[in-house]
């Protein structure tokens, strides 16, 4: 488990680092690593087939660490993709701000969207979050890219009133292919077992919000 919330727990982590009382950096080129991520997704264990990372990190003040990403690709399960960017972390709990402030830009190929309940942020609203784990029942997403901006503590940062401005930014592009779409998961025709609207089926297209 990760000794403070900024720095994750890791296995069979291999590469170089170098690191003195202002920051550091490291360079990463490993296999079957293992992170342990506590406050960033449901499941905070995630395993990745390989991983190659370019990095550095500052202490920032007294009670927070920028990490900036120059480069970071991995690959886990048919799911392939590319980050770079920044977050902003603190280094103990923070009532209200326990992820602190990022700005991520990535790349993903081979999204089986079955798995999507795995990748939600753990701050995801229960609601969107039961909706995308049951509408989407099949299908792969290719070609994605994924823009996130703002304080993770108002993710996916909807503006309360449509006057009011956006307090981050998130924002996900790319295609399907052979998708299966449930509109109302949960509800249920009148046998009780089949779905109440037909699915939607072997959708090939587009994606965007």
């Amino acid at each position: 488990q990760a000794a403070v919330p900024a720095i994750p727990g890791f296995e069979n982590l291999t590469g170089r680092v170098e690191a003195n009382d202002r920051g550091g950096s490291f360079n990463l080129a490993s296999k079957q690593i293992k992170f342990d991520l506590p406050g960033y997704f449901a499941d905070p264990v995630v395993v990745l087939d390989q991983l190659n990372m370019r990095a550095i990190w500052a202490f920032q003040g007294k009670d927070k660490l920028l990490l900036d990403v120059s480069s970071m690709d991995f690959v886990q399960a048919g799911l392939s993709g590319s980050f770079s960017g920044t977050d902003l972390m603190p280094l103990s709990p923070q009532p209200g701000k326990p992820l602190g402030t990022i700005d991520l830009s990535g790349h993903i190929t081979g999204f089986d969207f079955k798995k999507v309940g795995q990748y939600l942020p753990q701050r995801t609203p229960e609601e969107l979050r039961r909706w995308l784990t049951g509408a989407l029942e099949g299908g792969l997403a290719n070609d994605v890219n994924i823009r996130v901006r703002g304080d993770l503590a108002d993710f996916p940062f909807h503006a309360e009133r449509p006057t009011d401005k956006p307090k981050g930014e998130f924002s996900v592009v790319g295609k399907i292919e052979n998708g299966t779409l449930n509109y109302a998961p949960g509800k249920f025709g009148k046998d009780g077992k089949a779905p109440l609207w037909p699915l939607l089926e072997e959708i090939k297209g587009s994606i965007a919000f």
